[in-house]
């Protein structure tokens, strides 16, 4: 009798967790049930999947790219040579790419975007603000070259090509009117 009670006892001691599983029950895995059996779902969440590894990588994949077939950089094994972004062969390979339209292209998205904010402010020194923001952005981006290459012509004009002076001044005008079309078509839209 008295080893009966010792035993009860002593299995009222164990606790439940540390009892040993059943033969039928399977651990988790770490891979169960992560991937979804509808087919739709497996592509909504694949999809998914690649949206949030390439968010943070969003503008760098903005940057043109030739469409060849071999687009690879050269790699070269000693570092004192050259390295794959600023070697000849590196520029060669990528030599479409228009950058200088590219940078052009963002200015242009940044006057909308301006445009656009300054249109939804009701606030008078917020439009202010933003419109002196416009301002600066076009100054710093064109108006600045174009004041330099007047000034130039003023005092160099015997020593400059004034066809190629004249063509780069014709352009950054261009350039300007565009930016305002731009403010003006989207500020006053709402």
């Amino acid at each position: 009798m008295d080893v009966m009670k010792i035993g009860q006892d002593i299995d009222s001691w164990i606790a439940e967790s540390e009892l040993p599983s059943a033969a039928n029950i399977r651990p988790i895995r770490k891979f169960d049930d992560l991937y979804p059996d509808d087919q739709d779902e497996y592509e909504a969440w694949c999809e998914w999947v690649h949206w949030h590894m390439n968010k943070d990588h969003a503008i760098i994949m903005t940057i043109q790219v030739n469409d060849k077939k071999d687009n690879w950089i050269p790699y070269e094994p000693d570092d004192s040579l050259s390295f794959p972004f600023s070697s000849m062969d590196f520029n060669r390979r990528f030599e479409g790419n228009n950058t200088l339209h590219w940078k052009i292209k963002k200015v242009y998205e940044k006057v909308k975007d301006l445009a656009q904010t300054y249109s939804c402010i009701s606030d008078s020194d917020g439009k202010k603000r933003t419109e002196e923001r416009f301002k600066l952005l076009v100054e710093k981006e064109f108006e600045t070259e174009l004041r330099t290459i007047i000034d130039h012509l003023k005092v160099y004009g015997h020593l400059m090509n004034k066809n190629k002076a004249a063509e780069r001044i014709e352009e950054l005008n261009k350039r300007i009117k565009k930016c305002k079309f731009i403010w003006l078509e989207h500020a006053n839209s709402r």
